[in-house]
């Protein structure tokens, strides 16, 4: 065997035997030659004795190869060992990147170093430890030591995590990272976590642009799958001991927020200055509140392509909405002021401009206030 894998890791030797084993058939047609006359002899006897050889090796060159490639196969699936009693380990968490916030696709992505601590030598967590709320995971730099009666593993992760996020105050918002670790091959009983609360922390390099961060905690927990997955011999409920990362965040929102939302104080600016002018001067009065028409709608273009779907009234909605309506009330007012100046109903126009004027902007500005008030609170 030791002489077969040294000749798999010589390509000459390899060659060589390859070249015997494709002339094979030739070596069939030419022991059949000589069997075929009278004079066996030597040659025959040769002959036969070199298709012993071929076949010899042909036979010791394939099974190496099948075995080298079985524990190639073996080293490679790492399938974990199960567990002969039960375990308590002790579960850290270190953040050392967080990126690739998506509103549209609701997912984060993290990277963070995972340790764990247990006096049982057999448990092997990164082979079995996932990231249960997450889409894709890659786990790398795998590592196992001993420390007297303890072994300590460790390794690094980098997930994408799905995250439903909350932007009913956006840009003001507030979000809450969850990042779920469970081991999903050992069950309550049998298996606990208990959160390295002391030592798990965030990298105090992280930085994450437009974001405060304003808190973090690691904390246990259980999860269940209330099914057997069809096994009778299965308990209908089973429960797994989890530890869950909790990250919370504060958005920089007001910049954000003037640069989203100034098209639509813009347009009720202008319709507010179209009270103003003298109900005669109606051209003006309508251009302006064309204008704000304009500024209303190419703003809402705006904020639908940065905000996603929800269902729920969110602060920008909320906006758009007595902004919609003070346009809506310009409208109305040059509609009726107009109407009231044909039967020469002068005097009766301007109250009615300047109440729906004031009116409208008081409203909206009380209004306005009192929504971004809530959002930051």
């Amino acid at each position: 065997m030791l002489w077969a894998c040294q000749c798999l890791g010589d390509p000459d030797c390899l060659d060589y035997y390859a070249d015997i084993l494709h002339n094979r058939q030739r070596l069939y047609r030419t022991i059949r030659k000589y069997m075929s006359i009278r004079k066996l002899g030597s040659q025959c006897c040769y002959y036969l004795i070199s298709l012993l050889v071929i076949s010899l090796i042909e036979s010791t060159i394939l099974g190496t190869v099948v075995e080298f490639n079985a524990y190639a196969a073996t080293k490679d699936e790492e399938v974990a060992k199960p567990l002969k009693k039960a375990t308590t380990s002790t579960f850290g968490v270190y953040v050392t990147s967080l990126y690739g916030f998506n509103l549209y696709e609701r997912t984060f992505d993290v990277s963070f170093w995972a340790w764990w601590l247990s006096e049982n030598p057999e448990y092997e967590p990164y082979n079995t430890v996932e990231v249960s709320n997450s889409r894709d995971v890659e786990i790398e730099h795998k590592f196992k030591e001993t420390l007297g009666k303890y072994t300590r593993s460790e390794a690094r992760f980098t997930a994408k995590i799905n995250k439903s996020w909350d932007v009913a105050d956006f840009p003001f918002d507030r979000q809450t990272l969850k990042i779920v670790l469970e081991d999903a091959n050992l069950a309550i009983p049998l298996f606990h976590f208990v959160p390295d609360e002391k030592n798990s922390r965030l990298d105090p390099a992280l930085n994450l642009e437009g974001w405060d961060i304003i808190g973090f905690k690691i904390v246990s927990s259980e999860s269940e799958n209330v099914t057997n997955f069809g096994n009778p011999d299965a308990p209908p409920i089973t429960k797994y001991s989890n530890v869950t990362v909790l990250i919370d965040l504060k958005r920089q929102g007001v910049r954000l927020f003037i640069n989203l939302f100034i098209g639509m104080f813009i347009a009720a600016f202008l319709c507010s200055m179209m009270y103003c002018l003298q109900i005669k001067e109606m051209e003006t009065r309508v251009g302006l509140l064309l204008g704000s028409i304009f500024a209303l709608i190419g703003n809402k273009y705006i904020l639908d392509s940065t905000l996603p779907i929800t269902y729920k009234i969110t602060l920008s909605d909320k906006l758009q909405a007595i902004t919609f309506l003070i346009v809506v009330t310009a409208v109305i007012s040059t509609v009726a002021t107009k109407a009231l100046t044909r039967i020469n109903r002068h005097g009766l126009a301007v109250v009615v401009n300047s109440v729906l004027g004031i009116s409208s902007t008081i409203a909206y500005i009380y209004f306005s206030i009192a929504f971004i008030l809530a959002s930051l609170n």
